[in-house]
């Protein structure tokens, strides 16, 4: 099961269609620009405290995920396209860096593989705590590891729910909890386990009917994505505590899919916490550092 991080958006962001397909963060050098496709929200201003932290010769885009007069895709793969063409018309040639945190990694790494198949140079993928989880069957190896990585996940889990929620609301929070772990085996047994159920993500009541529609379109793209392979190299920023009802494999499941070498960086953080202080600040010297090597 694929972990989502869903953002608060206010109506007017919602409402409002830029006119570009790409923002420009931040000017830069000669580097190779770094790419950020949308969020599952369209945002665009998830990565202030990484971008601050990069080299001053980066430059840095964000690709919208809706604007003026272009038609919304409905799959992983024509959403991807959509941005390689924006990015493509910026950019004809040369090497391009892409990275993007939970949704926008996955959109992130189907532009790497499509670019990579019409022969673009993608000398960076970063991916931020995304992964396709347990899509697939699980190796043997996985299969006889998953109790050890679930006890070893545990300690993790329980310090950052006693940290996070009230004594009144433990309880309650860990038999729900419990629910969707039981639905989780559930999904695994019966084949689903690709997919993101509903019950397992919230949607704001007083979001725009717009912003509702755009959510739920992207996460059945999530839904239905097979995570076809990928000959590159892949950096995984990875939040240390994960959900008990989500997969726990080192490299997020990456390894099913991607030919090339992975690369896993462990942070001390979860999905939600990994994009905010102070975690955020260890993402950053993280991220610049495997930035630069790649482009060494």
């Amino acid at each position: 099961m694929t972990t989502i991080a869903l953002a608060s958006a206010s109506n007017a962001d919602a409402e409002a269609l830029p006119a570009s397909p790409l923002v420009l963060l931040r000017s830069g050098g000669a580097r190779p620009p770094l790419y950020f496709p949308p969020s599952i929200l369209g945002e665009t201003s998830a990565y202030a405290a990484l971008i601050e932290a990069l080299s001053p010769e980066q430059p840095v885009y964000a690709m919208v995920g809706r604007y003026r007069d272009k038609p919304p895709a409905d799959t992983i793969e024509a959403i991807a396209q959509q941005l390689c063409a924006r990015l493509m018309a910026a950019q004809p040639d040369g090497p391009v860096c892409l990275a993007g945190y939970s949704f926008a990694g996955l959109l992130a790494y189907e532009m790497a593989r499509q670019l990579t198949e019409q022969g673009r140079d993608v000398a960076f993928l970063g991916l931020l705590d995304a992964g396709p989880d347990s899509t697939g069957p699980l190796s043997i190896r996985d299969a006889i590891m998953g109790p050890l990585y679930f006890l070893r996940n545990v300690p993790y889990w329980l310090l950052d729910e006693i940290r996070r929620l009230p004594a009144a609301d433990r309880l309650a929070e860990w038999r729900r909890s419990a629910r969707r772990l039981l639905r989780r085996v559930g999904a695994v047994a019966s084949g689903r386990n690709g997919q993101i159920a509903a019950t397992d993500v919230v949607i704001a009541p007083g979001w725009p009917d717009t912003l509702r529609a755009l959510v739920q379109d992207n996460l059945t793209a999530v839904g239905s994505y097979r995570f076809p392979p990928y000959d590159g190299d892949l950096v995984v920023f990875r939040a240390r505590t994960r959900p008990l009802y989500h997969s726990l494999l080192p490299d997020l499941g990456w390894s099913r899919c991607v030919r090339g070498r992975i690369r896993v960086v462990n942070l001390p953080a979860n999905h939600q916490s990994l994009m905010r202080p102070p975690a955020i600040n260890h993402l950053a010297v993280a991220f610049r550092r495997a930035l630069d090597e790649a482009q060494r």
